[in-house]
């Protein structure tokens, strides 16, 4: 058997070991891919969520900005924490993707809280 063949069967051999493998939380039968794929769904759709609310919070900084600070740390503070977690128990690739969304929003704090010159040159 070549080096090739056998690292396909290992591969193989791992993922059904992956998807066949369950165990039991709150009474009910789990599996690691099934809560991994439930994870991911999760994330997607707090992604979802929040790029609604960002929508909807730009227009409301449009006509005052003076309430949108408070909103715009809050949503940076669960994104770097996020970012944590994910970096703990997961791998860099999205954790990258929290970062920059956490440094779009320390942008747009920077400029919600910097003082705007209104003068009339």
């Amino acid at each position: 058997m070549s080096p090739r063949n056998f690292i396909r069967i290992a591969a193989f051999i791992a993922l059904v070991q992956y998807t066949i493998h369950s165990y039991l939380f709150l009474s009910s039968s789990h599996s690691l891919s099934g809560t991994q794929f439930g994870y991911g769904m999760l994330v997607i759709w707090a992604g979802v969520i929040q790029v609604i609310l960002l929508w909807l919070l730009a227009a409301l900084a449009k006509e005052r900005s003076s309430g949108v600070g408070a909103i715009v740390f809050l949503m940076l503070v669960a994104n770097v924490g996020h970012a944590v977690l994910v970096l703990k128990y997961f791998f860099l690739l999205p954790a990258l993707f929290d970062f920059a969304v956490a440094f779009t929003l320390q942008i747009a704090l920077i400029s919600i809280m910097r003082p705007k010159n209104n003068d009339a040159n």
